[in-house]
């Protein structure tokens, strides 16, 4: 709406801008599963980041005089910051949870998501229409679309502080007993996080 009733671009070049975004979020959501393997919640927190930049300048920038191409670098990355955070948010929000809760904690992380969205839109779009007002005049739809962002910059850094307060890396011990021939025990400390081998013990065989 923005790009059309103020930036004044056309239907097909506002959806072009879009193919960007979308471009940026399958990216990052492929080489995601990689980076938080072996960065953790840093490369969620890094994604907020990435957003939160790209927002601050789409308020300062987007007027009447930007152009198509700073428009689809700035929204690429912002694409590439949520493709970080989006599809591992589940896995790091619920990890922590015992097997036999998982059920029940994902069904109220799933409706707890739906309602966050409808009052996310509902917060925005209404920021934007209320200050942007009925008039339709460029001044007042640049401001709408400001604060639209910064109060979509206030639910990221909320975001950001749930990421820091979720558990960082744990360690697991497992013990297996192997009895007969004086190998007893084989420790094995890991990170929770898969790959991340921290030690190894086997004790010595005696005869």
């Amino acid at each position: 709406l923005h790009f059309q009733e103020t930036l004044h671009f056309s239907a097909f070049d506002a959806g072009l801008c879009f193919i960007f975004f979308g471009f940026g979020f399958t990216t990052s959501s492929l080489l995601s599963i990689k980076l938080v393997l072996r960065f953790g919640k840093r490369a969620l927190q890094a994604g907020v980041i990435l957003m939160i930049i790209t927002m601050v300048l789409q308020a300062v920038m987007f007027d009447k005089n930007i152009g198509l191409l700073s428009i689809d670098s700035l929204l690429i990355i912002q694409g590439f910051g949520m493709g970080l955070v989006l599809p591992s948010l589940l896995n790091f929000a619920l990890r922590s949870v015992p097997v036999q809760f998982a059920g029940a904690a994902s069904g109220v992380y799933s409706t707890i998501q739906q309602v966050a969205s409808a009052i996310g839109i509902a917060f925005v779009g209404g920021a934007y229409f209320y200050f942007a007002g009925s008039s339709k005049r460029v001044t007042e739809m640049i401001k709408g679309y400001r604060i639209s962002m910064y109060t979509d910059i206030g639910f990221l850094i909320l975001l950001g502080i749930a990421l820091y307060l979720l558990p960082g890396k744990k360690k697991a011990t497992s013990k297996i007993s192997i009895p007969g021939n004086g190998l007893t025990v084989l420790l094995l400390d890991r990170q929770r996080e898969p790959g991340k081998i921290k030690s190894v013990t086997m004790p010595a065989i005696k005869p």
